[in-house]
């Protein structure tokens, strides 16, 4: 009698799981998220909108200053779906805050795999004068991830609002 319960006990906890398991497996693939791998084409379209971006940290580098000098960052993108975009930026760039600047012309390409470019131009002579990224489309199109590839070693976030 004990050891019918146990088993009884153990197939219906089973049961449980399996179900539980089952649901989570319908959840995922709703979401494009099942085990199979899947091919997503990325386009400008993919990330056309308004972001929301901060950078946590980074250095400015010669030759665009005398001596290196930290530098964090917020601000907005807003990409237009056909390869156009405005940039709004606040930086603090070793105690001096400097912004909210506008960008006056913003470009940018992606790749088929999510990664891509930009090239950012202010006339504003508090910021340089042009500025240049590159990023990578993540978390389902939900955030991307950029890094410089000019006169600042660092990284930022953008993530959709």
């Amino acid at each position: 009698m004990k050891r019918s319960l146990n088993l009884l006990a153990v197939t219906g906890v089973l049961a449980i799981l399996g179900s539980h398991i089952l649901m989570q497996a319908s959840h995922a693939a709703e979401d494009g998220e099942s085990g199979a791998s899947q091919t997503r084409t990325f386009t400008t379209r993919s990330i056309q909108g308004t972001w929301g971006w901060s950078a946590s940290y980074g250095v400015v580098v010669p030759p665009a200053v005398p001596e290196p000098l930290p530098v964090v960052g917020m601000g907005t993108v807003v990409f237009d779906g056909q390869g156009g975009c405005t940039v709004t930026s606040t930086l603090n760039q070793n105690g001096t805050v400097i912004g909210p600047v506008t960008s006056d012309s913003c470009t940018y390409t992606v790749n088929p795999d999510g990664t891509g470019s930009s090239m950012t131009q202010f006339s504003d002579p508090q910021f340089p004068p042009s500025s240049s990224v590159a990023f990578v489309i993540v978390d389902h199109g939900r955030e991307i991830r950029f890094i410089t590839t000019d006169f600042v070693v660092g990284g930022f976030i953008a993530k959709r609002q």
